[in-house]
């Protein structure tokens, strides 16, 4: 077993498409009951 629930790993940056990414990884399984609570975008300005 990993020391670890969650594994992250970045930023790396990817010249192909020019933008950083981020790697979280884990060994477990994840339960979520809808999708549309995942992210919130809100505006800064």
């Amino acid at each position: 077993m990993e020391g670890q629930l969650l594994n992250s790993e970045g930023p790396f940056y990817d010249e192909i498409t020019q933008q950083y990414r981020y790697v979280v990884s884990t060994l477990g399984n994840l339960k979520f009951k809808s999708p549309r609570n995942f992210f919130k975008l809100a505006a800064l300005a």
